[in-house]
C-alpha cells in the first residue's frame, strides 16, 4: 500500500468516527435533557418541601416551645369531653414547667392542651390532672373577678407575634367556667375592659382531673382567619391551688408570665 493511500484511508476512518460520535450524541441528547430536567425537578421539589417544613419549624425560636394547630374536620362540640376522634389522640401541647424550680411538673399534674381551628374560631380543650380534686378551689363566679385566686387555666394569645406588652390577650378560666379577660398588661397600656366577645366556655370535672373547653372567634381577637403557616405567640399556664399548690406554664418563664417576647409559638397548619 502506498504512503498516499494509507493517509487517505486514515483520514476517512477519522471522519467516520467523528460522524458516528455526532450521531450518538444526537441520539443521547433527549436522554441527557430528560435527566437534566428530572434533576432540576427533584431539586425544586426538595426546595419546596424544605420551604414548607421551615415554615412550620421553630427556626427562629430556639429554646421556646412550639406547636402546630390542626384544622378541625368539623367544629367540635363543647361538651366537657375530649373525644380523640374530634380533638386528636394526643394533646397538641404539654410539657409545663414549674415557675419556681424551672423543672417539668410531675406527670400526675401535667396539663394537656388540644388546639383546633376553622374559618371562624380557635378551639381549645385543656385537661388539668388533679389527684386531689377534693381540694380544688373554684369560688369566683363573677366575670372579671379574681379568678386567679382559684385553680385556673390562663391563656395568653399574641396574634401575629407582635411581642407588644399592650397587644396580647389574656383569658383566665376556673373550674366552674368563670372568666376574667383583658388585653395586654395594665402597666403597659393594656385594656382591662376588653372582653372575649362571643367566646364560648364549657368546664367539667372527673375523678382526678378537670376540663376547660373554649371556642374563641378570631374577630374577638381583632383578626380574620389566619392563613396557613401564620404564627402567633402563645402561652398556657396552670395556677394550681389544690394539693401542694403549684404554678406552671408551657413556656418556661419563671414567675412572670406577662412576657409576650418570651411566649411559645403556635402555627396554623396548612
Amino acid at each position: 500500500m502506498s504512503r498516499r493511500l494509507a493517509v487517505v484511508l486514515c483520514v476517512l476512518a477519522m471522519g467516520g468516527l467523528v460522524a458516528a460520535s455526532r450521531v450518538m450524541a444526537q441520539e443521547a441528547k433527549p436522554d441527557v435533557l430528560t435527566g437534566a430536567k428530572a434533576a432540576v425537578t427533584a431539586v425544586a421539589t426538595r426546595a419546596a418541601a424544605t420551604t414548607q417544613a421551615e415554615g412550620l419549624h421553630p427556626l427562629a425560636e430556639k429554646g421556646k416551645p412550639f406547636a402546630i394547630i390542626p384544622k378541625a374536620k368539623k367544629a367540635p362540640n363543647l361538651d366537657g369531653k375530649i373525644d380523640p376522634e374530634v380533638w386528636g389522640a394526643k394533646p397538641t401541647l404539654t410539657g409545663f414547667y414549674d415557675q419556681d424550680t424551672g423543672k417539668p411538673v410531675p406527670k400526675n399534674i401535667q396539663p394537656q392542651v388540644w388546639l383546633l381551628y376553622d374559618a371562624e374560631k380557635l378551639y381549645i380543650a385543656a385537661k388539668m390532672l388533679e389527684p386531689q380534686m377534693n381540694e380544688l378551689m373554684a369560688e369566683t363566679s363573677e366575670h372579671d373577678g379574681n379568678v386567679w385566686n382559684d385553680d385556673d387555666l390562663e391563656i395568653f394569645l399574641d396574634p401575629g407575634k407582635t411581642k407588644d406588652p399592650a397587644k396580647y390577650y389574656q383569658i383566665v378560666v376556673n373550674a366552674i367556667g368563670t372568666v376574667a379577660d383583658q388585653k395586654g398588661a395594665p402597666d403597659a397600656g393594656g385594656d382591662t375592659a376588653w372582653d372575649c366577645k362571643d367566646c364560648s366556655v364549657k368546664t367539667a370535672k372527673g375523678a382526678d382531673f378537670w376540663v376547660v373547653q373554649m371556642a374563641i372567634p378570631f374577630k374577638a381577637l381583632g383578626v380574620t382567619k389566619p392563613v396557613a403557616g401564620t404564627r402567633w405567640g402563645a402561652n398556657f399556664c396552670h395556677d394550681r391551688k389544690a394539693g401542694a399548690a403549684e404554678k406552671s406554664s408551657w413556656a418556661n418563664l419563671g414567675p412572670e408570665w406577662h412576657q409576650p417576647d418570651q411566649f411559645g409559638t403556635i402555627v396554623f397548619e396548612p
